[in-house]
């Protein structure tokens, strides 16, 4: 039986139990799709992230859910350089700032960590955005949202983010 390490790693927090929980499995190579899915849904957190050798790059990430692949995860990429820099692998083993080139399904994405004594800072670029107007019937968002169609402030387009395939809905307060 092969023995597979998995952690879960609060991202943007410095207690335990903060943040967002995320899995992390730091050496996931020769994993197939369907055991990076298994793993996930085991897992049951919003996002396991699976590190993987690269041909374009430092190394290449991607992102389950429990139900399938997503193209990026913003907070399971931080806990995954948070995991390479505490297991000090890709150079790593002291402190200082490191530079990474990542492959993503949405693209090569660059990412500096800064290790020092016992803490590690993420600085991560994220995804090219596209935004595009998105024209979408507003009862139909509203139900299916579980608010008011007051609740959606017509002082602003609904936008749709083309790469991640993302839709921005403006809300007129955070109180619903």
């Amino acid at each position: 039986m092969r023995k597979l390490r998995i952690k879960q790693v609060d991202a943007f927090t410095d207690r335990i139990f903060g943040g967002n929980p995320a899995g992390v499995v730091p050496s996931a190579e020769g994993l197939t799709d369907q055991e990076m899915q298994q793993i996930a849904n085991e897992m049951n957190l919003s996002e396991t992230a699976f590190v993987l050798p690269s041909k374009k790059a430092d190394f290449r990430i991607r992102w389950f859910t429990p139900k399938t692949e997503v193209l990026f995860c913003g907070h399971a990429t931080v806990a995954s350089l948070h995991v390479l820099a505490e297991e000090d692998k890709f150079g790593m083993d002291n402190d200082g700032t490191f530079s990474f080139r990542i492959e993503t399904m949405v693209g090569i994405l660059n990412v500096d960590v800064e290790k020092r004594l016992k803490s590690t800072r993420v600085i991560l670029q994220s995804p090219p955005i596209d935004l595009v107007r998105e024209q979408l019937n507003i009862g139909e968002l509203a139900a299916a949202l579980r608010i008011r169609v007051t609740d959606i402030d017509s002082n602003y387009p609904i936008m749709r983010d083309r790469p991640m395939d993302y839709v921005y809905v403006p809300f007129g307060s955070l109180m619903l």
